[in-house]
């Protein structure tokens, strides 16, 4: 008598993408999340929201350009506030810090299919506070503003990166045509961690991608520039 058994191996993985300003959306294979929607804004040249559907919106800032969840399809669990959260398989840890885009700031740290993604926010500075700095340590990806303009620039963002020592990093808050200009965010970002810098459109990746003994730029093109 014979006997067969089937296996069926899932590989996890995680996608991100970038639609501009703050805002990423982050897939597993059962669950979107996306972090600070945004309204339409002429200074950072947004003429349109992002738009898709999701099941969990973080919101750092109150303020329009990280808190307009109204264009988000299907009713998501919104997370707005500092605490833990378990929803579909993700674990949402919102940790609070001073920003000077609206006052409060909420730093968000995501762990999905083994990887920890932390976003920033509007985050400001180049010092991570204590309570900061436990959450975020050793994180697999690292999203961080570097615009300025009462958010972190390029230099302080390198410096925060480098203090966490994040794998891979995801710039953010700055105006997509810019990402290729050597005198822009990127180029400064770049030169200020020395590090090497892929360009794309998503980022796909599994834990067994994780380097630990380098770390790395991913630049994202902005969705809504297309």
């Amino acid at each position: 008598r014979l006997s067969f058994v089937i296996r069926y191996d899932i590989v996890l993985s995680m996608i991100i993408t970038w639609y501009g300003l703050s805002c990423i959306k982050l897939e597993t294979q059962d669950t979107v999340l996306v972090c600070n929607p945004f309204g339409k804004d002429a200074q950072w040249g947004a003429d349109r929201s992002p738009r898709f559907r999701a099941n969990i919106a973080c919101v750092s800032v109150n303020n329009p350009l990280y808190n307009t969840v109204s264009g988000i399809e299907g009713t998501p669990f919104i997370i707005t506030s500092p605490g833990e959260y378990e929803i579909g398989g993700i674990t949402v840890v919102g940790v609070p810090c001073v920003s000077d885009k609206g006052g409060a700031n909420t730093v968000f740290v995501i762990r999905a299919e083994g990887l920890t993604v932390v976003h920033l926010g509007a985050w400001s500075g180049s010092k991570i506070p204590e309570q900061v700095r436990t959450f975020c340590s050793g994180s697999d990806i690292f999203c961080v503003p570097i615009g300025g303009d009462g958010l972190a620039d390029s230099g302080q963002a390198a410096t925060v990166a480098m203090q966490l020592e994040a794998n891979i990093v995801i710039p953010l808050m700055y105006h997509d045509a810019s990402a290729q200009k050597e005198s822009g965010p990127v180029a400064k970002l770049v030169k200020a961690m020395n590090v090497s810098v892929e360009y794309q459109d998503r980022l796909s990746i599994r834990k067994k991608d994780i380097s630990r003994d380098r770390t790395s730029i991913i630049v994202l093109h902005s969705q809504l520039a297309k």
